[in-house]
């Protein structure tokens, strides 16, 4: 098993070889480190403000998806500015006022 934050990742090799197993958790905890932290606690406080607006579940599904790709390297950077302007294109404008408690800590 492998966490980081709020992120778990199991892999098994169905008993076949647990030194194999271990090789490539270390593995990825190497390369996962603290990559996706920032856009895995974002997500996790956007979410419920995203729910609670109600919308078709496709539409946050897009919503979702699009601020994953747009701000996770940002994120990465700590890029506050960055980050404020892609939340402000993509959020619906109800949820503008929460942008900077989203942020917080964050970028």
């Amino acid at each position: 098993l492998v966490e980081q934050g709020n992120i778990a990742i199991a892999l098994s090799t169905g008993g076949a070889s647990p030194a194999l197993a271990r090789k490539i958790r270390e593995d990825l905890e190497a390369w996962l480190g603290e990559r996706y932290t920032g856009i895995s606690e974002l997500l996790m406080r956007l979410r419920p403000l995203v729910l609670a607006l109600h919308h078709e579940t496709r539409q946050n599904t897009t919503l979702f998806r699009s601020i994953v790709d747009s701000l996770s390297e940002a994120l990465q950077r700590r890029d506050r500015q960055t980050c404020e302007s892609l939340l402000r294109e993509l959020l619906p404008i109800e949820l503008h006022p929460h942008i900077m408690e989203l942020l917080h800590d964050l970028a």
